[in-house]
């Protein structure tokens, strides 16, 4: 079950990166294609804002895994 919790986690990040070129490519609204035109017109506060929420999902994914890690093994989990 691990390797699999594992994989999933990848493809999850992976599609956090990914979906700035799938809206763009299709045209599709949304904060990837948000984030290119605030970087386009040089809106910087706008690039930060997209960082900062892409790395608080990323770490929050990361999060998730562990959590899962702990509940498909006990052998994973925290010791005193």
């Amino acid at each position: 079950m691990l390797p699999v919790v594992t994989t999933l986690g990848m493809v999850f990040s992976f599609m956090l990166g990914a979906n700035v070129l799938v809206e763009k490519v299709f045209a599709w609204p949304g904060i990837g294609s948000f984030a290119v035109e605030a970087l386009v017109v040089s809106d910087y506060a706008a690039v930060q804002g997209f960082v900062l929420a892409m790395a608080v999902l990323f770490v929050l994914l990361n999060l998730l895994i562990d959590v899962v890690y702990t509940l498909a093994d006990p052998r994973v989990g925290m010791e005193s």
